[in-house]
């Protein structure tokens, strides 16, 4: 059966036409970020566009007044309808703008008219949201409770009819996970307030391995028991442990397509999947208190990094095809930009500077900024390894206001 077996007959909420043209836009919702310093932009894509179709026709014959009448009225009823086109099939649309009906005096018993027609669905709305606006930290608190809630409709109690292999591998997921957050990112943190928090997340990790086999068994208790091993995160700028390579399951040696197989595969997933949610909430909240921005440049990096993780994020909740899981990631997005355009307001640019030759820090600081008194700044910004020897010849950065 060609396509000419399978055209059907237009119409438009029943209303038989003929089509002349017919014109249907179809793409992507994307948002163009445009950072400071940097010549790559970043394509954000928020979804697939809503279908629309330009449909130029006409009614004809000894009745096509009652026709013409006819569409008109259904038109201005306004509402969902059922659009026919002879080779797109059925759409469920409405109509987007006005129509202009044209009748030729020098071809009279035809009336021409050009559509525009966008599909439409169901109207939604989420049970319950913050406000935009309410802050970041209501945002990220709300971001893992739909993460949670998202995790235990995947994750399926290990004992309901699965190989007992398959809480050994939860097992062994649940320790390199630890292994990966306990490594990533704490080598500048060991003052005070590292040494503490990787002391409260040994403890927490030590508390959760030891239950691990009773919490696989009830994924309520094991999404809280992740979202408190985590917790800690939320007080510390920690950006390489948004890195998902340690989080990544390693393939297991079972039967490929059984369903113990199967269901090992959603749960890794789905426990990775609620890790890292977690973790971006955290690092969401944790720039807001304890990052400290001093240049564009640098609000510029974190903006990218965060940008391209809610990408991620955004995309794999439409994989699991959880309204409230993107809402509240789309949420907790916008209250911490809403939260960095305040931040990055008076903050100065950077500048480098290269020494011809070795130099004290407190001299270029009294070069830089008029006092020698921000030299620890300077050590700071460029890690140098003694205050009284900044190396020439090598780039040293500083801030312009």
């Amino acid at each position: 059966m060609g396509w000419r077996e399978r055209r059907g007959v237009a119409s438009w909420k029943g209303i038989v036409f003929e089509p002349v043209s017919i014109q249907f836009q179809i793409g992507q919702r994307t948002v163009l970020h445009q950072f400071p310093l940097r010549d790559t932009p970043f394509i954000e894509e928020l979804g697939r566009m809503a279908r629309a179709f330009q449909v130029s026709g006409y009614v004809i014959g000894e009745n096509y007044d009652l026709a013409r009448n006819r569409l008109a009225n259904a038109i201005e009823q306004g509402g969902a309808g059922a659009l026919v086109l002879p080779t797109l099939g059925r759409r469920t649309v409405k109509v987007d703008g006005g129509v202009t009906f044209t009748e030729p005096q020098t071809e009279q018993g035809r009336a021409s008219f050009d559509l525009r027609f966008v599909e439409t669905g169901a109207r939604s709305f989420p049970e319950v949201l913050p406000q935009l606006g309410t802050g970041v930290s209501v945002s990220r608190d709300n971001l893992v409770d739909v993460a949670k809630s998202t995790f235990v409709n995947r994750f399926r109690a290990v004992g309901e009819g699965l190989a007992g292999w398959v809480q050994e591998r939860a097992r062994s997921y649940a320790t390199q996970i630890v292994e990966t957050t306990l490594t990533s990112g704490f080598t500048r943190t060991w003052n005070t307030e590292g040494i503490e928090l990787i002391e409260e997340l040994t403890e927490a990790a030590v508390d959760l391995l030891t239950n691990i086999n009773a919490l696989t068994a009830d994924p309520p208790a094991l999404a809280e028991a992740w979202a408190n091993y985590l917790e800690p995160l939320r007080e510390l700028w920690l950006p390489s442990i948004l890195s998902v390579e340690g989080l990544t399951p390693t393939p297991t040696d079972a039967k490929v397509g059984s369903v113990s197989w199967d269901q090992d595969v959603e749960n890794t997933l789905a426990t990775s999947r609620l890790v890292r949610r977690i973790l971006l909430g955290n690092a969401v909240e944790a720039s807001t208190t304890s990052l400290d921005l001093q240049s564009l440049e640098e609000a510029s990096d974190v903006e990218a990094l965060l940008l391209d993780v809610f990408a991620l994020e955004l995309a794999e909740s439409d994989v699991d095809e959880d309204g409230a899981l993107f809402d509240g990631l789309y949420l907790t997005k916008l209250a911490w930009l809403d939260w960095l355009e305040g931040e990055v307001t008076g903050l100065a640019t950077q500048a480098t500077f290269t020494p011809p030759q070795t130099i004290p820090a407190f001299v270029l600081a009294n070069r830089f900024y008029g006092s020698p008194d921000r030299w620890e700044e300077l050590v700071d910004r460029n890690a140098v390894e003694h205050p009284l020897f900044v190396l020439g010849g090598r780039p040293i950065r500083y801030l312009t206001q």
